[in-house]
């Protein structure tokens, strides 16, 4: 058997892996203990220091040992619970697994009581114990993170690298939690404050900035047993990595490839190559539904009938962003917004505070008692500075800014004023582009068509505009119940399958000959080729064959990806061109063609088609007007 400090060490080592696990497991505890304001403070990314300091309910004198023990928990009692729960924590590990491999100093006062207590662990061992005042909720220190653990030591990376992990699960924390104020910082540094009013547009806005938060659209949809809320974001706020694909289940931040992927097949259609959309996207589901006990981190969630979620939320993901209005708007991009500055949720004090490391490590016993006399001075905690400060600056008297004459100024059109945009035909899920009424100016340049529409200057991309209308239109050949014309080969040509695709052959043939395709089996693992169909009036390739067996018979979205992707690009090849001179008649064919589209506001290959100027940023541009 092994010894029990082992034992400790190698289950501490499933729970915290690194800086950030630490983090999230204290963090998690601050919010389980119904905590307003919450602060971090870390040093050397969190290798030399973590530091985390709450306003919540607090730990009674006497409980603060049987916290650190290993599945002690409040939070639940039977696994039933598991169910039902409301909170982040309930396996009763995170304490005992931060403490075996640290040294841990942690203040804290229940509301219950009139003191507060210091206790100190070193290597998951009670080192200390003592009674002091304290103000309010919990501050826990941790140093010297896997001390006692050299192997796990050297697979931690550099400081900059462990604070950047940091950084970003303490952004998904505090999105997750609006209502709650966080203070971050790094080796003293001021990494983000929220203001903990409850709005998720404020948390976004201080994390990302404002300009982000203008490119996002707000989700709302409900689909039994799925409730989804949240932002998803527009064509502006596309990205090459997947870093702001953000999902929280039930208030827990997660990650599922499987909604990942759904989550980027919603946007089919409309992304450039290698762009990925960004989404904060909070689901909510029966608690039945979920197994949260599947991995020491709880960020791996099981979803009962995952692939039926899956459907579901690529559906609602989808309708939103068809609903969406991705029009240009050129004035936003000639004069986007400067950033603000981020919120502070808490005021710094003048007096320096000391560093996170220099805490107290050790404390002068009584050796008759075995517990410390209260220190005389009774401690401040930073919430209290908080309010002075904040009240201090609230009595400040504001300045008078000087009125602009009336001459001066011309109030700007309304933001929301969307020129082509037909909002109760996207509430109805029909197309919802409106060019009914444009005047056509004409031509520039051959390639781009210049229209006017009420107050707004409108330009088309005629090249991109023609290869959508023709890419939706083979798409719904492809799939739909449409045949598709063949063509015979005047040589019957061989296709090499595999034996899975020959033996499947059966079942697809009809649906193969219906899309051009016919065809009869020659070996065990060859299919002759006796006509293939015509697309755009061009016979395509046998050698597609095998891609469209797979299609039909495994549903792989990455075949179907590649399938688009050819449709694509015969579209592309086929559209007007530009510098191709068009007649009125055939722009408004397109312009006509243009408005029966699902998505008429990029191409296949996620180029934009539409852009628009309004007559006020063109009249302020010219310095007729002056805002």
């Amino acid at each position: 058997m092994l010894a029990p400090a082992t034992i400790e060490k190698i289950a501490a080592g499933e729970v915290i892996v690194r800086p950030a696990s630490v983090v999230k497991e204290l963090a998690e505890n601050a919010i389980d203990a119904s905590s307003d304001r919450i602060r971090v403070d870390i040093e050397q990314g969190g290798k030399r220091s973590i530091r985390i300091r709450d306003n919540g309910e607090g730990i009674r004198y006497n409980e603060v040992k049987l916290a650190f023990a290993r599945h002690a928990t409040s939070k639940l009692s039977q696994i039933e619970d598991l169910d039902h729960l409301e909170t982040l924590g309930f396996r009763g590990e995170a304490l005992a697994s931060v403490a075996a491999v640290s040294r841990v100093t942690i203040r804290t006062i229940s509301k219950a009581e009139e003191l507060g207590s210091e206790t100190i662990f070193e290597g998951g061992h009670c080192a200390a114990q003592r009674v002091l005042p304290y103000d309010k909720g919990t501050d826990i220190c941790v140093r010297d993170l896997f001390y006692n653990v050299p192997a796990r030591q050297k697979h931690m990376m550099k400081d900059k690298t462990e604070e950047r992990v940091i950084h970003q699960l303490m952004g998904r924390i505090a999105l997750s939690h609006p209502e709650i104020a966080f203070d971050f910082k790094a080796d003293g540094r001021k990494i983000f404050s929220t203001p903990g009013d409850g709005r998720l547009q404020s948390v976004i806005e201080c994390l990302y900035g404002r300009s982000f938060f203008k490119s996002l659209r707000k989700l709302d949809a409900k689909n039994e047993p799925m409730v989804l809320r949240g932002y998803i974001g527009d064509l502006t706020s596309m990205r090459s990595s997947k870093d702001r694909q953000i999902l929280f289940i039930n208030g827990r931040t997660v990650e599922n490839r499987a909604l990942s992927r759904a989550f980027e097949e919603a946007y089919q259609g409309y992304l450039m190559n290698h762009k990925h959309p960004v989404g904060i996207i909070f689901m909510t589901l029966p608690g039945r539904m979920l197994d949260v006990n599947m991995h020491p981190s709880k960020t791996e969630i099981g979803i009962l009938n995952q692939s039926l979620v899956d459907i579901l939320f690529r559906q609602e993901i989808r309708r939103a962003v068809q609903q969406m209005d991705l029009t240009v708007d050129l004035g936003e991009k000639i004069e986007a917004a400067p950033e603000p500055k981020k919120t502070e949720a808490y005021a710094e004090s003048k007096v320096p505070s000391p560093k996170v490391s220099e805490m107290p490590s050790q404390i002068a016993f009584s050796a008759a008692q075995g517990t410390a006399a209260p220190d005389p001075q009774v401690q401040r905690s930073f919430y209290g500075s908080i309010n002075e400060d904040r009240n201090r600056h609230q009595k400040r008297p504001a300045e008078d800014a000087a009125p602009k004459k009336a001459d001066q100024w011309i109030k700007p059109p309304s933001a929301e004023q969307r020129p082509l945009y037909n909002e109760q035909a996207a509430e109805s899920g029909r197309p919802h582009l409106d060019l009914t009424g444009t005047r056509i100016i004409g031509q520039l340049f051959k390639t781009f068509i210049l229209l006017e529409k009420e107050d707004a200057a409108v330009l088309i991309d005629q090249h991109a505009a023609h290869e959508a209308f023709m890419f939706e239109n083979l798409k719904k050949k492809m799939t739909g119940s449409e045949r598709i014309p063949s063509q015979a080969l005047l040589v019957p040509q061989a296709v090499d399958v595999s034996r899975e695709m020959v033996l499947q052959f059966d079942a697809v043939q009809a649906q193969l000959e219906a899309k051009g395709f016919r065809c009869e089996v020659l070996g065990e693992t060859t299919l002759m080729v006796h006509s293939v169909p015509v697309l755009l009036g061009e016979p395509q390739s046998a050698a597609l064959l095998p891609m469209w067996i797979e299609n039909l018979t495994t549903g792989d979205p990455e075949l179907k990806e590649k399938q688009w992707l050819r449709i694509a690009t015969m579209a592309c090849k086929a559209a007007v061109k530009g510098n191709q001179d068009l007649n009125e008649r055939e722009i408004r064919k397109l312009l006509d063609d243009l408005m029966t589209l699902e998505n008429p506001y990029t191409c296949p290959h996620g180029r934009p088609i539409i852009l628009y100027l309004k007559k006020y940023q063109l009249e302020k541009l010219f310095k007729r007007v002056v805002s």
